[in-house]
């Protein structure tokens, strides 16, 4: 019901301002906002809104037009367009924007053409058998009339609808929201001055407002500044002629105002459609960066630090550790090749994966814990002492036999591991105070697993 109001309020005001009544209206911009609308939709609701649209475009037309023939042949035809835009819109776009490259803006051009190309005959047919206009003429203004309504103001409604920029607003900090307001402000108050104010219009300055919101707000402003532009155009063509330099027929007038926003639309929105794709192809890049670079840090198995980015971050805390101390933990799973052998690979990884998860959940937020080798890990924490290393070993072993692993097969393996703790006052270096973490931990094996040991200083 709202997309019919819209519809009826644009087809009323297009036609009275831009036609005599029996010609065709220069700038169409009713059928954007169902094509918008239809385009949007997850799944379209095709009938009641082709249905209401017919209607609403009858009503138009017959209030403008008085004429029930034409008024019934435009609504099916501009129906047949919508319809045509709407489903080709969505076949060769999906959910992506319109300007979200260069190939999908030229395929909305293609699509802006061909739908009022092949709706327009039915419109000439119209014009010429009750208006006794000129069918090449009157197709010819059809056909750019609607292609221009679509091209401006579809994407516009479409992210509309979509809820793009309620979201983009809702996303933007208060000064971001100003900054925004004050570019589409300029947007339209350059165009106010050109349109209304200037003897000539110089094509050109436009250029210069429209490409710094594309450049700052991106696609959405872009498709904002065009619409409103046009708006502004349409207002001082029709509205107040007399504004336009000259003395011009309104049909000139007319002319004139679409081939200055064929100019505008074809030197702005391939920019920023241009623009929109590199800003992907570096998002996505970013994102391929990000991924490589947690691969190569990443243990595949637990999620864990592996062991040369552990190193690197070890090696860089011990560096820059000054007078703080630091202690490094090594811990190993007891029985671990008894845990595969009897319930299989597939438990014994489990088995790791349970200790990453159970021991990486009580860390402060500077330790850091890493997937060693095989079934060894290490913890780093910095600013600890021994004491308190000790007390974090005990805690993980109590966490890990309150926390069972269960089985697939039923019931459930207590995961037990040792522990050898070393601490910077006994190494100058990571490598020593690592070699003296395996020699605890080799301590507390031979002490019968299950417990820990720390290193000693002769060690």
């Amino acid at each position: 019901m709202i997309g019919a109001a819209l519809y009826f309020v644009f087809a009323f005001v297009m036609i009275r301002l831009t036609s005599n009544g029996r010609d065709i209206a220069a700038v169409w911009v009713a059928n954007a906002i169902l094509v918008g609308l239809l385009a949007s939709q997850a799944r379209p609701k095709w009938l009641p809104v082709i249905l209401s649209g017919f209607i609403a475009n009858v009503v138009a037309n017959l209030l403008t037009r008085d004429a029930v023939l034409s008024s019934l042949l435009y609504g099916g035809a501009n129906m047949a367009e919508v319809l045509a835009a709407a489903w080709l819109l969505r076949a060769a776009v999906g959910e992506t924007s319109v300007l979200g490259s260069l190939e999908t803006f030229f395929r909305f051009i293609l699509i802006s053409f061909a739908a009022p190309m092949l709706s327009g005959i039915v419109g000439a047919v119209a014009a010429w058998w009750v208006f006794n206009q000129a069918f090449l003429l009157s197709w010819a203004s059809w056909s750019v009339s609607d292609a221009l309504g679509i091209l401006v103001f579809t994407p516009f409604f479409l992210a509309l609808f979509r809820g793009e920029y309620a979201r983009c607003f809702a996303e933007k900090s208060g000064l971001q929201r100003l900054e925004t307001l004050a570019l589409l402000g300029l947007v339209v108050a350059s165009a106010g001055i050109l349109f209304f104010l200037a003897e000539q219009v110089p094509i050109f300055v436009l250029f210069v407002p429209t490409m710094l919101v594309t450049i700052r707000l991106g696609p959405l402003g872009t498709k904002a500044a065009v619409m409103l532009i046009a708006i502004v155009g349409l207002a001082s063509t029709f509205v107040y002629p007399e504004a336009v330099a000259g003395d011009t027929a309104n049909r000139e007038q007319a002319l004139i105002l679409q081939i200055f926003l064929f100019v505008l639309l074809f030197s702005s929105l391939p920019v920023a459609a241009d623009l929109t794709a590199r800003g992907s192809v570096a998002a996505a890049l970013g994102r391929r960066e990000r991924e490589l670079t947690q691969l190569a840090t990443t243990d595949g198995l637990t999620g864990l630090m592996n062991r040369s980015a552990f190193i690197d971050l070890a090696s860089r805390t011990f560096a820059g550790a000054q007078r703080q101390q630091i202690c490094l933990v090594a811990i190993d799973v007891d029985h671990f090749k008894q845990i595969n052998d009897t319930w299989g690979h597939h438990v014994g990884d489990d088995a790791l994966r349970h200790l990453a998860s159970v021991a990486g959940a009580h860390l402060r937020s500077g330790d850091a814990l890493s997937r060693f080798g095989g079934d060894e890990f290490m913890l780093l924490l910095p600013g600890a002492t021994v004491a308190d290393a000790e007390r974090v070993c005990t805690r993980l072993r109590e966490n890990l036999r309150r926390a069972p692993l269960p089985l697939e097969e039923g019931g459930t393996l207590i995961v037990s591991v040792s522990c050898g703790i070393a601490s910077t006052e006994q190494a100058s270096t990571f490598v020593e105070l690592s070699k003296h973490a395996d020699a605890a931990l080799y301590a507390a094996k031979s002490a019968g697993r299950g417990t820990h040991r720390r290193a000693i200083a002769a060690a």
